[in-house]
């Protein structure tokens, strides 16, 4: 056998050893730094019979380094041996000396995907995340096999939503899905994508595409999966479909997103407006309750309650007053204020319950000794100046109430707080309605929803860029 035959049979095994040291030393390396490499999106095939008696025979890298040297001395021009030489440099932590060989491939070799895909890693463990994503670029545009293109997509996306570019991101996932929509990380994100750029059809049709694989995964791994195809359809308020698949991933941390997407959660919130006398946005979430569930008996009933609000009492006003003014027993005159005063406020009359509660303040203070306040009264009158526009004064008294720290339940706690939040709001002080309805998520209160609600719309929760981390781990 002639030096140029058992030179390039050295050379031949080189390389192909070679790649079993990458693969299996850059996971080694990558444990060992503090950097977050995202999710891959397949796993590594198996290694081949050879690879494995490489890796039982214990070669030692810098041996293999100064055979690739050997190689280079021989032949300068040999893309091969400096991507080799390469690796081994990165696997021996001399990124520097890897990054040099690397420009030596590319320089001989432009559309080497392995060396850009190599230079990318080295510049994403030394925190040059910029560049890292032109190298992972690159290395896609150049990269022949599906598998590792989504790979290096993937970084560039999460990059961009972390810097929250999402329409760039949602082009790029648009990318990669073109080439591989049955890869289920693929699929994933870019029905996450399109959820939250609205596109539901789009979303429900790449999860729909890989069902079938689906069904054959534990649920717990699956869950995300369908969480976004039901939310894609309940978007599309195809109900009798988005319902059976919500309703079997309700545990864990789907379990508060589901509930989101239900009648029962619609009426809470529904329920909670209408206690604040805000008609048109209950009936808003009633009548999306009874879209996703038209037989939701309790939202009929609430809708027929608020359908006999503001209507006119003044004839049963004028009665009532009556029956208080002939009633000698302080106590119970002052119960009938209170009905007066709760009359008055279900028929929109707050100029009117605010007057009547007044009175009957008066003449708690005159005739009847009480330790405390009571909290339903106070509520009321605070209650009435929010519908009457004085904000800053309902802001006020219920600050008044609050700092008397009189023990309630948790229920009137919340209404309280809810009450300030949706007064400074219209007081147009944003950032004293945030500090209230974050009081109230800390409460043990329906009312809880409601605030959530408030604060998503006053920007203050988490939004999908912050999620990005966690789908992706």
């Amino acid at each position: 056998m002639t030096n140029f035959s058992l030179r390039m049979k050295r050379k031949s095994l080189i390389i192909h050893l070679i790649f079993m040291l990458v693969f299996s030393g850059l996971q080694s390396v990558n444990a060992q730094t503090k950097s977050v490499k995202p999710k891959p999106a397949n796993p590594e095939p198996a290694k081949t019979s050879s690879e494995m008696a490489f890796n039982r025979s214990g070669t030692r890298t810098d041996i293999l380094l100064e055979e690739y040297e050997k190689l280079i001395k021989d032949n300068p021009n040999d893309v091969d041996a400096w991507f080799g030489k390469a690796n081994c440099e990165f696997l021996l932590k001399r990124p520097k000396l890897s990054v040099y060989s690397l420009h030596q491939a590319i320089r001989l070799q432009p559309t080497h995907a392995g060396a850009y895909a190599l230079m990318g890693k080295i510049m994403k463990l030394t925190n040059k995340n910029d560049s890292a994503a032109i190298c992972y670029e690159l290395a896609s545009q150049y990269e022949k096999d599906v598998y590792k293109k989504v790979d290096y997509k993937s970084f560039i996306i999460m990059k961009l939503i972390k810097e929250k570019k999402m329409q760039e991101a949602y082009n790029k996932i648009k990318d990669i899905y073109a080439v591989a929509p049955t890869n289920h990380n693929v699929a994933f994100f870019y029905a996450k994508m399109s959820n939250f750029f609205n596109q539901y059809e789009e979303a429900q049709k790449s999860i729909r595409k890989i069902e079938p694989d689906l069904q054959k995964k534990d649920l717990r791994e699956s869950a995300k999966y369908y969480y976004e195809l039901g939310y894609a359809l309940y978007q599309l308020q195809r109900f009798d479909e988005a319902k059976p698949i919500l309703q079997k991933i309700q545990f864990g941390p789907f379990k508060r997103k589901v509930d989101k997407l239900s009648a029962p959660y619609f009426y809470n919130l529904a329920s909670t407006y209408a206690k604040f006398h805000e008609e048109n946005i209950s009936m808003m979430y009633l009548d999306q309750a009874l879209r996703i569930d038209k037989d939701f008996t309790k939202a009929h009933l609430l809708k027929a309650e608020l359908s006999k609000r503001n209507q006119d009492v003044s004839a049963t006003i004028e009665h009532m007053r009556m029956a208080a003014n002939n009633q000698p027993d302080p106590v119970k005159k002052l119960a009938w204020y209170d009905k007066i005063a709760q009359t008055q406020m279900e028929a929109g009359d707050y100029d009117g319950s605010l007057n009547t509660l007044n009175e009957a303040m008066k003449l708690k203070a005159g005739k009847i000794r009480a330790s405390r306040p009571d909290p339903d009264t106070w509520f009321l009158m605070c209650l009435a100046q929010y519908k009457i526009g004085n904000h800053k004064e309902a802001i006020a008294d219920i600050d008044d109430f609050l700092s008397k720290k009189i023990p309630v339940p948790a229920s009137i706690l919340g209404s309280f707080y809810f009450l300030k939040g949706l007064a400074a709001k219209g007081a147009n002080d944003l950032k004293l309605a945030k500090e209230a309805f974050k009081s109230v998520l800390k409460i043990q209160t329906l009312i809880r929803d409601a605030a959530e609600v408030e604060l998503i719309a006053l920007s203050e929760l988490k939004s999908l860029e912050n999620e990005a981390d966690d789908d992706a781990e």
